[in-house]
């Protein structure tokens, strides 16, 4: 069976974790991880941590999950020494750019491909491979198709999300939250503004729309096995250590038992913390019980209802025993949340409860949901079973213990004085030498073989019971790294990109069809095709009015960055069809394999997330898009033959549920609605959404305000990325603009993004 990942943002969590019965843990430092407001660990402690987990047969696995900046490298070395000293057991990596500092720094340490790098098809694996990777940490909507299909292409090892919170955005590819205030997701700092109300213009409706249910993967276990997922992967270092606890305990539960469930420890899994009553995702469940758009938060386990409302108070109808210090909400009969509170002092009624609670009343059969119980622990101290064998020759004592699940030991003798009246009794020696206190050690058996005729002072056994603990917990550690593949990981050697020829222009022109193309366009400009409906004679007809105006045009295809299941054949079928495609425009790693399989030239776009220069080397990138999220300053070390977002609704997150669906306007099975772009607002933006339609949809929440760098041009020394997409504007006009850097004062509301302000 696969192996129980459960997440620790501090050591309260870590201890849960281990004792719960976890495999592995995953953490982070206190910098360079996505979960930085957790309490996270650091490189003084880190080396506790490891030695804790390895005796108890845990491994380590930490995560170096954030996009890193090129000033940044020096402090990341000196994390990556610190737990290569520490014998962790893995990376998880993020930035292909510091890949080379984990072969330089730590080169037998294996590297996991963090979820942010969206890895979700046979493709994006095998570039993963290629890049030294050897277990890929899937995006929670990789399909199980895809996961099987990775599997038998690569090999690798596959963690799958099985537990927690979703993000509604597509793995590792939002924008919003660094958009709106300078809080980047891919720094470890989203505020989660998707978690807000918005108003839906398709149905005029406020509501969570970008709020996903959490997961709950549990009845689901085997299929995910036989599929090759290697590990089960717990959410949560932003979480309790009783959340970390009563997951693990009801996973570590199913998974020995053949799948069967514990209804306690399910029951107290779910009031731990449950936003929208969970979901099996993206695999099992349609759009309706994947999104949680009525409440937002943890709705907890339903007791019961609510019978009758009075002034001071309410009476519930529930089975369950109420006490001090439990918290219900309240849903009405749609499942909107109408309250909450903390209770104190429950009153025992016929068949239920009355709650104090002055001034509120709730209708009748109001829905009441316990979402918050201190009685439960996080974690009891489970401790590692021992045998103690004590045996005397002549007046020397020699003292054995031995760990009972692996046979490591440790042994220490001591030579005493034969006692002249009152010897040291059996009892007295047996009692002594097993005070294990607060060791992770207890005594499950114990063979003295003494004649009981030594004088023993209780300090020196005492010495010998400290030190014989000592050094087997040294023993235990180095049969622990010693077990563990004393192999030098593949260094990620082999060529990414096997065409590696630049661009014709300076510019792109990023259109959706032939109406943004114009002569000076075709003439002057690399077109990036990003096509509505991804079909061979949408493509067609691009690429016939182009060729009208250039004979030899550079025409790029921009792949979705999302490709699941049938998607894949769609692309190959669309690309072999259209010898004119000169490049494929790469906004995932899946893109850059099937261009190599083309020999096709590479863009690598700005959801790459290309935050450093290392990354461009590291993948051989001659045409690419710097990182949106830097400013000009951090922006120098790269080519000016690099390209930066100028022009046009920055796409911030990509959707794979169906917003239409969500609000009622089409069916299941894709009886698509889907009239042109929509937009989910708040009282200060309206954000677009566009679909792109293959055989699956997904749907791009473009940025509220358009970007526009023309008044500041001349500051920009790179290539110029413009986007029609969307945008109703003078094409003709505004490309030349760029292509002849005029200085333009933009019309209307717009910003430069983050070119001159960057990201936290």
């Amino acid at each position: 069976m696969a192996e129980l990942l459960a997440p620790a943002g501090n050591f309260d969590s870590l201890y849960s974790a281990v004792y719960n019965g976890a495999d592995a843990v995953y953490l982070g430092l206190d910098v360079f991880n996505a979960r930085i407001k957790a309490d996270n660990f650091n490189q003084e402690n880190i080396c506790d941590v490891t030695r804790f987990c390895h005796i108890h047969g845990v491994k380590v696995y930490v995560a170096f999950n954030v996009s890193i900046k090129e000033d940044e490298f020096d402090a990341l070395k000196e994390c990556i020494i610190a737990c290569r000293e520490a014998a962790v057991d893995a990376f998880i990596v993020t930035d292909i750019g510091a890949i080379a500092h984990f072969d330089a720094y730590a080169p037998d340490i294996p590297l996991h491909a963090s979820t942010q790098m969206a890895i979700h098809n046979a493709e994006g694996a095998i570039v993963a491979k290629k890049l030294g990777f050897s277990r890929i940490v899937v995006a929670r909507e990789t399909l199980l198709c895809d996961i099987k299909k990775i599997k038998e292409e690569t090999g690798l090892e596959i963690e799958y999300f099985a537990h927690g919170a979703l993000c509604v955005a597509f793995s590792g590819n939002c924008l919003l939250s660094g958009m709106i205030g300078g809080n980047s997701g891919n720094r470890g700092r989203c505020l989660q503004p998707c978690r807000l109300k918005y108003t839906s213009s398709l149905n005029g409706k406020s509501s969570h729309w970008l709020s996903p249910s959490d997961q709950c993967l549990i009845e689901k276990l085997e299929t995910l096995n036989n599929a090759g997922v290697d590990s089960y992967k717990i959410e949560g270092r932003l979480k309790s250590a009783n959340y970390v606890g009563s997951v693990v305990k009801c996973y570590r539960y199913a998974i020995d038992n053949d799948g069967n469930i514990d209804k306690v420890l399910y029951e107290n899994m779910v009031k731990t913390f449950n936003r929208g009553d969970f979901t099996k995702g993206y695999n099992f469940d349609s759009t309706k019980e994947i999104m949680s758009h009525k409440v937002q938060g943890n709705i907890g386990l339903r007791i019961g209802k609510i019978t009758k409302s009075v002034k001071n108070g309410f009476y519930i109808k529930t089975d369950v025993k109420l006490s001090d210090k439990m918290g219900v909400k309240i849903l009405d009969g749609d499942g909107y949340e109408i309250g909450g509170l903390g209770i104190t002092d429950p009153q025992k009624t016929g068949d239920g409860y009355f709650i104090k609670s002055v001034n509120t009343f709730y209708p009748d059969n109001s829905e009441v949901r316990l979402t918050l119980d201190e009685s439960s622990e996080s974690y009891v101290k489970k401790k590692i079973p021992i045998k103690i064998t004590v045996n005397q020759d002549k007046n020397v004592l020699t003292v054995k213990f031995t760990d009972m699940r692996n046979g490591s030991s440790s042994e220490i003798s001591e030579t005493f004085d034969y006692a002249e009246s009152r010897p040291t009794s059996n009892d007295e020696l047996a009692d002594q030498i097993g005070k294990l206190g607060d060791t992770e050690f207890f005594v499950s058996d114990i063979d003295i073989s003494y004649e009981g005729n030594l004088f023993m002072r209780k300090a020196i056994i005492n010495d010998m019971r400290r030190t014989a603990v000592k050094r087997l917990e040294e023993n235990v550690l180095f049969d622990y790294i010693t077990s563990r593949e004393n192999t030098v990981r593949e260094s990620g050697r082999a060529v990414m990109i096997e065409n590696r020829n630049r661009l014709k222009y300076s510019l792109c022109v990023e259109i959706e069809n032939e109406y943004a193309i114009t002569s000076y366009i075709a003439n002057n400009a690399n077109i990036i095709v990003n096509m509505p409906e991804f079909c061979i004679d949408t493509l067609k007809s691009i690429i016939k009015c182009v060729l009208k105006y250039n004979t030899s045009p550079e025409i790029v295809l921009k792949l979705p960055n999302v490709a699941r299941g049938k998607d894949i054949d769609n692309i190959y079928k669309i690309i072999e069809g259209s010898k004119e495609i000169s490049g494929i425009y790469a906004d995932n790693l899946y893109a850059i394999e099937i261009a190599n399989r083309f020999d096709l030239k590479v863009v690598g776009g700005s959801l790459l997330n290309i935050y450093n220069s290392k990354t461009v080397k590291r993948l051989e990138l001659e045409n690419y898009m710097i990182s949106a999220e830097l400013n000009l300053g951090e922006c120098k070390e790269f080519s000016s033959d690099a390209f930066v977002f100028s022009y046009g609704y920055m796409p911030l997150m990509t959707l794979t549920h169906c917003p239409l669906q969500l609000a009622g306007k089409s069916a299941c099975g894709c009886g698509c609605r889907y009239s042109g772009p929509f937009s989910y607002s708040d009282e200060r933006h309206a954000f677009a959404i566009r679909r792109i339609k293959n055989v699956n949809c997904i749907f791009t929440l473009m940025n509220s305000v358009i970007h526009d760098i023309r008044a500041k041009i001349n500051s920009v020394r790179f290539n110029k990325f413009v986007s029609f997409v969307n945008v109703d504007a003078d094409y003709d006009g505004v490309a030349r603009s760029f292509a002849e850097n005029k200085t333009v004062a933009p019309n209307g509301n717009f910003t430069y993004g983050h070119l001159m302000r960057g990201v936290k």
